[in-house]
């Protein structure tokens, strides 16, 4: 018989390649299902850093009430820094500047002789009021030099230094402020850093169970086709000794065969005994490994939501970063 070679290429493009195609598609599936069962879940995601602005810090020139009567004052409103953050940054900003004691008188703090060579080289009376804002704290600053409280009127270049310092406090504390917000949300970020890691620890011990239970399997398996071989040999010896016993006439000497023949038949009630065993075994490891396969796969969507969780949390930490950088 002869064949046309085109008809035999086209039945062959028709039939076998679909059907190789077909093949291939169903082996790629399991190995990618081989692949998502062993490894972990895909890297974080690329991080959108949010854009945050800084509120204003406002000044401003003021004549109120302190301690000492109506007088002139710089008032500094600073966004989200809190009464006892000012009241804590002031000390440790000018208690190396004089041996003097801050004095407190309910919302007003008084440091008697300071120097404070930002605004002056001689010593000043400086006195600050603290009150809680919406979000934030207002102080409001008097700096008393030789008797007279700084003015710009009164000496323009020491006001100018006079608010210059005030300024730069209130920077200082709104820039140390935001640093401890990432300081707080960087410990976030470990915390979710420290979950990921413990939830693939978890998801490779338990990738080695399977493998364990899966070795146990095989090992029973075995087990079984020697147990099948030992009982076919009992069986042969059981045969044999049931012709002894049968062409036995002597009745103790028949008693003592029926002896040996009742010693094989345990000896292979033992080896079926066994076989139940290691089924046994075999039944509670496929069962072991269907579970750990299940707790796999909600690892792996934990995995997800705990790096989606980090991916945010970075995006917010470098925010705050990008903040803290324009508060100046």
């Amino acid at each position: 018989m002869r064949f046309n070679t085109p008809i035999v290429l086209l039945f062959f493009c028709l039939f076998y390649i679909p059907l190789y195609a077909q093949n291939s598609k169903s082996d790629s599936v399991q190995a990618k299902k081989e692949i998502q069962r062993v490894n972990n879940t895909k890297e974080v995601q690329k991080i959108v850093i949010p854009n945050l602005e800084p509120e204003p810090i406002v000044l401003t020139s003021v004549t109120t009430a302190m301690s000492k009567g109506e007088n002139p004052g710089i008032q500094l409103d600073i966004p989200e820094v809190t009464v006892d953050d000012v009241q804590r940054d002031l000390e440790r900003r000018i208690k190396n500047k004089t041996k003097s004691k801050f004095v407190k008188s309910g919302n007003e703090t008084a440091i008697q002789e300071t120097i404070i060579k930002e605004i002056s080289d001689t010593p000043l009376n400086f006195f600050v009021k603290v009150m809680p804002l919406d979000s934030g704290s207002r102080i409001i600053s008097f700096a008393e030099d030789q008797g007279a409280f700084i003015t710009e009127s009164a000496d323009a270049d020491k006001y100018a230094r006079f608010k210059s310092f005030v300024r730069d406090f209130g920077v200082e504390a709104y820039r140390e402020k935001v640093a401890d917000q990432i300081k707080l949300q960087e410990k976030a970020l470990s915390d979710l850093e420290g979950d990921l890691n413990k939830l693939k620890k978890q998801n490779e011990k338990m990738h080695t169970d399977i493998r364990d239970n899966e070795a146990a399997i095989v090992n029973s398996e075995v087990d079984i086709k020697a147990n099948v071989k030992q009982q076919e040999l009992k069986d042969d010896d059981i045969i044999k000794q049931k012709s002894v016993v049968s062409s036995t006439t002597d009745k103790e000497t028949r008693k003592l065969e029926n002896k040996k023949l009742n010693d094989l038949e345990k000896e292979k009630d033992k080896f079926r005994n066994e076989i139940n065993s290691f089924n046994k075994k075999i039944v509670k490891s496929r069962a072991n490994i269907e579970n750990l396969e299940d707790e796999i796969e909600l690892n792996l969507q934990e995995q997800e939501l705990v790096k989606e969780k980090i991916t945010a949390q970075r995006s917010l930490v470098k925010g705050l970063e990008g903040k803290l950088e324009k508060i100046k």
